[in-house]
């Protein structure tokens, strides 16, 4: 018996060893470009999961008076520059004598404007509608929009009269892609079209208060990945390696197409004559060398502003959040918050920044 307690001990103390590895890999994630070497994004993709178990670890060997827990603890120690990043106080920085401009902008994946389907897209988009007239946005940055006549849209959003898409043609005869709705005049406006994928980005440069800042409406690399199926098809002993590896094959594609994505992006944002703000679907969590790379110098509006554990994707855990709004170092964030909808998958991001003096 004691021999077997013994194997059992150390199977526990190598799973307990592997799980502080796997979240030492997830802080790599940031810094290694998933081009050159793309598994250190996947153990990013699951840094709260790989966080939280190393806790339970530590606190099961604490519990047991076990040496061991110093290999879990000593992992956890980096984590207090991630855990920012996914949990924030801030109380209200709003000054009520202050006169400077301000802009609010929602970034929102829309899930095609629910044109899976003619019931769906009865309820869908006119309850799109009715949200931004509620919350009266300066501009709106739009990804996944799908439609058959964009005079539609522009009618249903007419508060906006500058408007730029960024669309490509689909086989069901409905235009895909990205818009961005402004109330103030967009001077000019231009956009990337990646290789072999739908997804793109575009940005528009709009003048406010005599002041032009360029917005990028971003939609990363998707990975097609339908959380239900995956599920059930892993639960089939006869599917699962099948499934296993086109999981896998979908992530580390994802991967590497979104740093080629992010990479040509911020290379244009080098050049911008003008203040950036970066408003989308990234596609990726915090932890990730998208994330960072996109980031730069820029405020990340949730840090800056946002309250408490943010999802802005609906998934298995809570705190996934891949919609994002940066800003130049030009604007304070003077709110941050999202807003629980049914509409989509997603959930809009709605920020309103102050253009300082």
């Amino acid at each position: 018996m004691k021999i077997l307690w013994n194997i059992v001990g150390l199977l526990l103390k190598i799973l307990s060893a592997l799980m502080a590895v796997a979240l030492l890999l997830s802080y790599l994630s940031i810094y290694i470009n998933p081009e050159k070497i793309w598994i250190p994004a996947f153990f990013g993709l699951f840094f709260l999961p790989l966080f939280l178990l190393n806790i339970l670890i530590s606190a099961v060997w604490l519990i047991a008076k076990q040496k061991a827990a110093w290999i879990n603890i000593c992992s956890l120690l980096p984590s207090l520059f991630y855990l920012p990043l996914f949990i924030q106080i801030h109380f209200d920085n709003s000054a009520p004598a202050d006169t400077s401009p301000r802009i609010k902008i929602i970034s929102y994946n829309v899930h095609l404007f629910g044109l899976l389907g003619k019931e769906k897209n009865m309820v869908t988009l006119p309850g799109i509608v009715e949200f931004v007239e509620k919350e009266n946005p300066d501009i709106v940055c739009f990804q996944e929009i799908s439609t058959f006549d964009t005079t539609s849209v522009n009618r249903a959003f007419r508060q906006y009269p500058y408007h730029h898409y960024h669309l490509n043609f689909r086989k069901n005869g409905a235009f895909f892609g990205t818009a961005t709705f402004s109330r103030y005049r967009i001077a000019e406006s231009g956009e990337f079209t990646f290789p072999n994928t739908s997804n793109r980005c575009s940005f528009a440069d709009i003048v406010v208060e005599q002041k032009t800042i360029r917005v990028y409406n971003t939609h990363l690399q998707s990975v097609h990945i339908n959380l239900e199926k995956t599920a059930l098809r892993l639960q089939q002993e006869e599917l699962r390696n099948d499934e296993l590896r086109d999981v896998s094959g979908r992530l580390k594609s994802g991967f590497i197409k979104r740093a080629k994505q992010v990479n040509q992006i911020t290379g244009h944002m080098d050049t911008s004559p003008f203040p950036i703000i970066v408003c989308g679907d990234f596609n990726d969590t915090p932890v990730s060398y998208t994330y960072r790379k996109m980031k730069g110098e820029r405020n990340d509006c949730f840090t800056e502003a946002g309250n408490g554990i943010i999802s802005t994707y609906k998934s298995f855990w809570p705190a996934f959040r891949i919609d994002y709004i940066f800003s130049d170092k030009l604007f304070d964030v003077a709110h941050y918050k999202i807003e629980k909808m049914t509409f989509s998958d997603h959930y809009p991001v709605i920020v309103e920044l102050r253009i300082k003096n």
